[in-house]
C-alpha cells in the first residue's frame, strides 16, 4: 500500500494501516507522515476501539494521530494504573513493554 501520497491513500485504508500497527507484533512506523497523522485523527480512528489497541498502536507511530488525552487515558487503562505525563517522555518506551508484558488480559 503506498502511503507517501496523502491524496492517494482511502480513509478506510488509512484507518486500517494505523490499527495495524496496535497489533502485538507490529514494528513502530515512520511511515505515517504528519499529514496522515492529522487525517487519523480527524476520522476518529481509535473511537471504539479496544484502549490496549490504541496505546500500542500509537505509541508505535511517531506522529501523534490522537489526542494526547486521548491516548494518555487509553495508556493508563491498557496499562491499569494512573501514568505519570512525563513518563510518556521516556525513549525507551517502558510504557509500551509494560502494555505488552501485560498480555491481553
Amino acid at each position: 500500500m503506498e502511503t507517501k501520497n496523502t491524496a492517494t491513500i482511502s480513509d478506510a485504508d488509512l484507518i486500517a494501516l494505523v490499527l495495524s500497527y496496535g497489533a502485538e507484533a507490529a514494528p513502530a512506523s515512520d511511515v505515517i507522515t504528519r499529514e496522515l497523522a492529522i487525517r487519523a485523527d480527524a476520522l476518529g480512528w481509535w473511537k471504539g476501539q479496544p484502549d490496549r489497541v490504541v496505546a500500542i498502536a500509537q505509541f508505535r507511530i511517531a506522529c501523534l494521530c490522537i489526542p494526547f488525552g486521548d491516548f494518555h487515558g487509553a495508556t493508563e487503562r491498557a496499562i491499569g494504573r494512573p501514568v505519570w505525563t512525563q513518563e510518556f517522555a521516556n525513549v525507551d518506551m517502558p510504557l509500551l513493554q509494560e502494555i505488552l508484558a501485560k498480555g491481553n488480559g
